[in-house]
């Protein structure tokens, strides 16, 4: 009835244990991988406390002012004097 095994052919013997075949082993360690992954992953996201990473800005001196200007960093003045000194 139950055969044990590396030669068995069952799916929860042999080699693979997860996965039968030859490949059973590269699947069962491809499996753990991506389940270890997902599980540091849930961890990571769990403790983060709603931290996101910043992000740095990136484009040309002139775009990063604008941007600057439009979200209301800088005043219409301290616009105008960068711009300036830009070009």
């Amino acid at each position: 009835m139950f055969r044990h095994g590396i030669n068995s052919g069952e799916w929860w013997c042999g080699p693979g244990s997860l996965f039968p075949g030859s490949l059973g082993m590269i699947f069962t360690l491809i499996f753990w991988a991506i389940l270890l992954f997902l599980l540091f992953k849930g961890t990571q996201l769990l403790f983060s406390n709603g931290q996101k990473e910043t992000k740095m800005e990136t484009g040309t001196a002139s775009e990063l002012l604008k941007s600057r200007y439009a979200q209301g960093q800088i005043s219409r003045e301290e616009f105008q004097q960068m711009q300036k000194d830009l070009q």
